[in-house]
């Protein structure tokens, strides 16, 4: 009888852990999903605006800073322009943390960012808790992904994802990046004989060389080493006398950079975007021709007027070509201003023009070579702004491999 009685048991056990088993499988357990909270119908505080272009070597690739940081207060949405590239599936990600994590949001799906190149998508994310959060693409997690900063506070005078507004500037090396204040490569603009300031910041005594050449990309044939192999926190001070593009970076990694740009004059122009022109209805007339002088920082700010989308170009020439065109600034529906620079170096005609409406949206901007440093759009005058509110460096002439 004892024996019988232990099978019992045993099989009243069995069929106990089948039936806990049998209940798992009709109701699996659930995956704690993440997603950011609705954007509010009032109440928020900050807006941002922000155009990321999307390719498998890392979102911006060819446009800047490579998987840029994004810093932005709390109590923000940001509006997001996603341009396809490269002809490759997409996703926009976000989950909280400094890495990727399955707990996460898809905020544009590869069906929304599409295959074509060109296309532009558009979406809103609002965050209202401070911390670290990373934007990624699933499809390319390796290679896609960058870090958004949500700050108590954030300096508003400049734009907060690449800019620094100081001639005093500190890089902090992590893990054989540059970071500034949760920028990763911030882009550093400076009026044309000035002194920057540059120190790095090498908490984890790793080796690191910082060079700089000319021109928007990485030259590993052709640069200046400011600070040569060493392990060590270390300052420099680096003149900028004459205006012009360059890029710095840690020979580590030449695959990421920063951009410094060195201007004479810095001027803020407002254009507004029209199905029928630039400026439609607007007293200055539609298309009006734009006027500045070579070695010019402009500071466009689009106004969308009619509620459709548009993308500034700008390019060399007097007439509309996308092969050396770059984008500028964009505007939707849901994004009704946004803001981009373009540092005009030549003495020439460019276009400023619509990618969306080149028929009917187009203009000239006329550079000359005099020494004046005031702009005018036909009848207004640009607005030059204080130099020192904003840091662009454009152009070290110097190519011996070290400082004086």
């Amino acid at each position: 009888m004892e024996g019988n009685k232990g099978g019992v048991v045993f099989v009243v056990i069995v069929l106990i852990m089948v039936a806990i088993g049998f209940s798992l499988m009709l109701n699996p357990p659930t995956v704690k999903s993440f997603s950011l909270p609705p954007v509010p119908s009032k109440g928020v505080k900050h807006y941002e605006n922000i155009t990321i272009y999307a390719d498998a070597l890392g979102w911006d690739y060819g446009h800047g800073t490579l998987n840029p940081t994004i810093s932005i207060a709390n109590n923000t949405v940001v509006n997001f322009t996603v341009i396809e590239e490269d002809g490759q599936p997409h996703t926009l990600t976000i989950n909280p943390g400094p890495a990727e994590s399955s707990y996460q949001d898809t905020l544009l799906t590869t069906s929304q960012i599409t295959t074509i190149p060109g296309h532009t998508s558009h979406t809103q994310a609002y965050f209202d808790k401070i911390g670290i959060y990373t934007y990624w693409c699933t499809v390319h997690p390796e290679t896609m992904v960058g870090l958004i900063y949500v700050n108590a506070t954030v300096n508003t005078t400049v734009p907060s994802v690449h800019y620094a507004n100081y001639s005093n500037k500190t890089l902090d090396l992590l893990k054989n990046n540059l970071t500034a204040n949760g920028i990763l490569y911030p882009t550093i603009a400076l009026p044309a004989n000035t002194l920057l300031n540059l120190t790095v910041k090498d908490p984890s005594s790793s080796n690191y060389t910082l060079r700089i050449s000319s021109g928007s990309k990485v030259d590993t044939s052709n640069y200046t080493t400011v600070i040569n192999e060493t392990n060590k926190s270390r300052t420099v001070s680096i003149p900028f006398n004459q205006t012009g593009e360059y890029v710095y970076w840690n020979s580590i990694n030449t695959s990421r950079f920063g951009i410094i740009y060195i201007y004479s004059a810095l001027v803020n122009i407002s254009l507004y975007a029209d199905l029928n022109g630039w400026n439609f209805s607007k007293s200055s007339g539609v298309n009006p021709t734009i006027n500045i002088t070579a070695g010019t920082l402009v500071n466009f700010t689009l106004i969308n007027e009619d509620n459709l989308t548009h993308v500034l170009e700008v390019n060399p020439g007097n007439y509309e070509n996308s092969s050396t065109s770059t984008p500028v600034a964009s505007v939707n529906s849901t994004i009704h201003t946004s803001q981009g620079y373009y540092l005009f170096m030549s003495t020439r005609n460019y276009t400023y023009w619509d990618l969306y409406h080149p028929s009917t949206a187009a203009g000239i901007i006329n550079v000359s070579n005099s020494s004046s440093s005031s702009a005018s759009i036909s009848y207004v005058p640009g607005t030059e702004s204080d130099p020192g509110n904003y840091i662009f460096l454009l152009g070290i002439q110097t190519r011996d491999e070290h400082y004086p």
